[in-house]
């Protein structure tokens, strides 16, 4: 999710803000002096652009402080009262300083106050307090849109964080009984069993709390998996796991496919079914992996531990959290047959 700060780079960046706001000022004070250029000396006729456009900054940045003192937290009555001595002290001044400078008596016919320079004063500061409402509007949406993305994006880590802690126990308590089980019987499997699980075990911990591994490490991981499963088992079975494509130098997620392999595996009916199979397929094509799980279940004698569970859900809200609007999942279920498709991007 992109920040405040990447949106509107320009609004953002102090550095670029602050040279935009001098070369601004710099323009103004440039065409002011070319309107009356001609009309009074080079000294006088600075002096009444730098004048003019200074207080006319005054008004744009002061109005900005009274609107975050006061406006933003709903003191709008301070916020008049203040604005409205602001604008006329301008306004006045403004209109005295040209006035002045306009008819000096050394240069030029000293005339009475031009109601014409009053009323321009008004209209330019009325112009400028427009334009300064509009930016502090601005700068007062950006930040509460750079707020809301970002309180957005640390509920979304800590959401992933908590469907990640949620990955079904099922297999681990399992295989934990399966291993005492060997152990009581002295099995030679167990120290192999014992080490499989503790490898599996660093992996889940310590690189499941990243944003992304790479995807070798997680089919490599996946495959662990998988033989644990396959050791624990008592007898043979038809589980198969292939993989083709380029994996070096892709991530992914961690922790995104095993779920759906320890799914495969509980809704299999390996313990009743001598025919039952889990075919396993990945595959990286086009910067996308695409995944693939299907096994055979019994659905007279599927057990009730076996239905439902958090596994599905858990992965749909992982998918939309990290790959919104760029992911395919798909669920077939038939009488015999149970598959997950997958596609998601791969980052580089």
């Amino acid at each position: 999710m992109l920040s405040g700060e990447n949106q509107i780079p320009l609004l953002n960046r102090r550095g670029v803000r602050l040279l935009l706001h001098v070369a601004i000022w710099l323009v103004a004070l440039g065409l002011h002096t070319m309107a009356f250029l001609g009309q009074l000396p080079w000294d006088l006729l600075l002096l009444r652009s730098v004048l003019n456009i200074g207080l006319l900054a005054v008004v744009f940045y002061v109005n900005l402080f009274l609107l975050r003192r006061f406006f933003f937290k709903q003191r709008y009555w301070a916020y008049a009262v203040y604005l409205a001595g602001l604008f006329l002290a301008t306004a006045f001044l403004r209109a005295h300083f040209n006035m002045q400078l306009t008819l000096l008596p050394a240069r030029l016919p000293r005339l009475s106050m031009n109601t014409a320079l009053l009323i321009a004063a008004f209209v330019t500061n009325v112009s400028i307090l427009m334009v300064s409402i509009f930016y502090a509007l601005l700068q007062y949406y950006y930040r509460k849109e750079a707020v809301k993305q970002r309180l957005e994006q640390e509920r979304s880590e800590a959401e992933l964080q908590f469907l990640k802690a949620q990955i079904n126990p099922h297999f681990l308590f399992n295989t934990l009984n399966n291993i005492y089980a060997l152990a009581v019987t002295g099995s030679p499997k167990t120290a192999d069993m014992v080490l499989r699980l503790s490898e599996l075990l660093r992996y889940v911990i310590y690189d499941g709390a990243k944003d992304s591994v790479s995807l070798e490490k997680e089919v490599r991981h996946l495959e662990e998996f998988i033989n644990l499963f396959k050791m624990r088992m008592e007898q043979e079975v038809n589980l198969t796991f292939t993989y083709s494509g380029e994996l070096a130098g892709k991530k992914v997620e961690p922790l995104m496919l095993m779920p759906l392999v320890e799914n495969c595996f509980k809704h299999c009916d390996f313990d009743m079914n001598e025919d039952a199979y889990a075919h396993i397929k990945l595959r990286v094509e086009d910067d996308h992996l695409w995944f693939e799980a299907r096994n055979s279940v019994d659905r007279q004698h599927e057990q009730k531990d076996k239905v439902g569970g958090v596994g599905l859900s858990n992965m749909r809200k992982r998918l939309r959290l990290r790959y919104p609007d760029a992911h395919v999942f798909e669920v077939v279920e038939e009488e015999a047959m149970f598959e997950v498709k997958l596609k998601l991007p791969l980052a580089g």
